[in-house]
């Protein structure tokens, strides 16, 4: 006789468990973010309660200033585009340098250094105190500006030329009124008493002296009296007199 056996199946159970600490740092992880986002958004919301200048504008039109101001009061404190906002005040007239900085609470501070017009260049162009050609409209005459021309690139060793010898002449009661350069870099340059002298294009520093020493010898009368000033000459200098 045959028995057949009776086979049962058998469910293997699975228990689940909870691992407690990583979920404690997700749920820290997504409050942290929360926490940013929030943030954030408090930040931007964060209003320009006042742009002030703190330096004093003479030649840069306060008007032009006011109309930018209008463009960045409204942005956020923290979210304001400085970069920007300098740039756009630093493409006006008569602006050398324009600088903002934050000033908490909520305060934007703008410090502004305005052109300086020391020399008229080329007759349509004025020069800063750095040596450096700039344009700007202005009704204000710089006929009593010294008037210095050149070929492009050459303001700034013309001007610091002209600062050199305009001390030394200064010490005799006399200015420069203009120093020209030619496209061969010849010089000439006109003194306030009416005086051309002529410096050429190679170094006169020795000849110069010797200008100087000659003119402190003579009187003012005999140094009007003077047309021009060769300088031009190794062993010297040649003096015209007016007729």
């Amino acid at each position: 006789m045959a028995y057949k056996k009776n086979r049962r199946n058998t469910h293997l159970r699975q228990e689940t468990t909870i691992d407690w600490a990583e979920l404690g740092k997700l749920t820290a992880s997504a409050i942290f973010l929360i926490v940013c986002i929030v943030g954030i958004r408090m930040i931007e919301d964060v209003p320009i309660k006042s742009i002030h200048v703190s330096s004093n504008i003479v030649r840069v039109s306060k008007i032009e200033i006011s109309e930018i101001v209008q463009r960045y009061e409204m942005t956020g404190f923290f979210t304001v585009n400085l970069s920007d906002f300098e740039h756009d005040l630093n493409n006006l007239d008569w602006i050398y340098k324009a600088n903002i900085k934050r000033q908490w609470p909520y305060k934007l501070v703008i410090e502004i250094e305005e052109q300086t017009p020391i020399f008229r260049w080329n007759q349509k162009h004025l020069l800063n105190k750095y040596g450096q050609v700039f344009s700007a409209r202005s009704s204000e005459s710089f006929a009593h500006r010294p008037d210095i021309r050149g070929e492009s690139g050459r303001a700034l060793y013309l001007a610091s030329l002209y600062q050199e010898y305009n001390h030394q002449f200064a010490e005799l009661g006399i200015a420069i009124n203009a120093l020209h350069e030619d496209a061969r870099y010849d010089k000439v340059m006109t003194l306030s008493n009416g005086v051309r002298i002529n410096m050429g294009r190679g170094d006169v520093a020795q000849q110069m002296q010797h200008c100087l020493r000659t003119l402190a010898l003579l009187s003012t009368q005999e140094r009007s009296a003077i047309a021009t000033i060769d300088l031009r000459h190794s062993n010297g200098l040649a003096i015209s007199w007016n007729s």
